[in-house]
């Protein structure tokens, strides 16, 4: 039986038109009272959920800075959990994002479309009453089905038929009787209709998932690289449903943080305009974006073998009812064999510095670098072709440990850069801060934690510049 107090309150993109400048905000010192936010507090916005190797806000607040002007494009072919859209909106652009991760699109637009703290709270009391009375009624009959818990199919509990997602094993890795809640929250959560609570129920479920244990309403231990890693326990009803909501009022905290903070910039009734997220758009094919559209790139590309995010994702996005993630989509995670190392290696010396011997005499792993390095050379390029004359692109990407030897990521992506047509401005090495960044703690792709990165600042040649070199 549960306590009812104990429920806390809480077109394509082609298609678009550039919005003139002096309609992007309504004034313009309100941008410039956003930038100089404290970072912290921007940093904040994101807390909501954990999304492994999200980059540090002062990178893209920097980089805009920089390299842009209010009103102009920032597109993000990578977005991740939005932290470059976040940024860009914040100092008074318009922001364009894309992943091929369905949760990564789900992240970004909630933060790029929050609803109003008045609405939020009005959807947070109804549904979680609703919840509670639906946790109550199945209670005392959830003993009878968990033992008919499978993976895929349905249960019937008390008048309720919960559908149950194609997850294997869904009992190894969840409580039997967290899998009725789950299935549950998943069913309400889908049912909402307005677009701003469906995603927020649904990002409050994923991040009841993904969490490192033993914040979590799963067996799994580190699920950012979770294989076998598990330790049994109980989890009833009562936790399942206390954890979820005390996730929803965090999640709804957030977004209706950062409604403020667009509705302090006069840009709150304008969100649909300014900020555009495109899900499951490959970076190596950027079908729905224009020719010399966008003014700024501020990304951070998938690191080589690092984090493995069809698998930690597919532990919430089962219960989203969105289909498991396919490794063959995500740079960094499979081998081409239908690209041959020898080939692909002829004709760049460059490259066979970079990779040592050991690595190109395994072809298996030298065929998945180059894999990796051919990926990264399509997305330069597709970044190249939607970039205007003369813009730039920031990109941050860190070198890697392969058997105790360097392999270093950051100038092979120099060298690509050179090759699309894009002249390299700026290479600088930055530490990471433990504090700031979740990297991999194991020897997931790296021999061991991450503590260095670098950003990369390339540029479209200007057409005058082009014309004169051809001459």
């Amino acid at each position: 039986m549960y306590d009812p107090e104990s429920m806390s309150r809480s077109k394509h993109i082609k298609s678009l038109r550039r919005i003139p400048q002096n309609s992007v905000v309504d004034d313009i010192t309100s941008v410039h009272r956003a930038a100089s936010l404290n970072v912290a507090d921007i940093e904040s916005a994101h807390r909501f959920h954990v999304y492994c190797a999200r980059f540090p806000s002062e990178i893209p607040l920097q980089a805009i800075k920089e390299y842009s002007k209010v009103g102009q494009i920032v597109f993000d072919p990578f977005c991740g959990s939005g932290t470059t859209l976040v940024a860009g909106l914040l100092m008074g652009r318009q922001v364009w994002g894309s992943d091929i991760d369905e949760l990564a699109s789900l992240l970004s637009w909630a933060k790029t479309h929050p609803d109003t703290e008045k609405a939020y709270d009005a959807f947070s009391n109804q549904y979680q009453k609703t919840l509670f009375e639906t946790f109550e009624s199945i209670s005392d009959h959830i003993d009878h089905v968990t033992s008919n818990v499978t993976s895929a199919g349905e249960i019937r509990v008390n008048g309720y038929c919960l559908a149950l997602p194609e997850f294997l094993p869904l009992t190894y890795w969840f409580p039997p009787k967290a899998v009725v809640g789950l299935a549950a929250i998943s069913q309400y959560a889908a049912c909402r209709r307005k677009k701003t609570f469906r995603v927020a129920a649904e990002l409050a479920l994923s991040a009841s998932i993904i969490s490192k244990w033993p914040n979590t309403v799963s067996y799994a231990m580190d699920i950012d690289h979770t294989r076998p890693h598990r330790r049994i326990r109980r989890i009833g009803l009562s936790k399942v449903f206390s954890m979820y909501c005390g996730r929803l009022d965090r999640v709804l905290s957030a977004l209706s943080a950062l409604r403020r903070r667009y509705e302090g910039m006069g840009i709150s009734n304008n969100l649909d305009q300014l900020a555009k997220v495109f899900p499951n758009m490959d970076a190596r094919n950027l079908h729905q974006v224009s020719d010399e559209s966008v003014d700024l790139i501020v990304t951070s590309p998938p690191y080589f073998d690092a984090v493995d995010y069809p698998r930690s994702h597919r532990f919430s996005l089962c219960w989203l009812n969105k289909p498991a993630p396919r490794y063959n989509r995500y740079i960094g995670l499979y081998r081409n064999s239908k690209l041959k190392l020898d080939e692909w290696l002829a004709g760049r010396a460059e490259f066979i510095k970079i990779l040592p011997g050991k690595v190109r005499s395994d072809v298996a792993k030298g065929s998945k670098w180059v894999t990796f390095f051919e990926d990264l050379r399509l997305s330069l390029g597709e970044m190249y072709r939607v970039l205007v004359s003369g813009g730039t692109a920031v990109c941050v990407i860190a070198d890697n440990q392969v058997g105790g030897v360097r392999i270093a990521a950051h100038q092979a992506m120099v060298h690509l850069s050179r090759e699309c047509g894009f002249e390299v401005v700026h290479v600088s090495k930055r530490k990471i801060e433990p504090s700031k960044r979740r990297f991999p703690s194991g020897t997931f792709g790296f021999d061991g934690p991450m503590r260095h990165e670098h950003v990369i600042v390339i540029r479209r040649p200007p057409k005058s510049r082009i014309k004169k070199g051809q001459g």
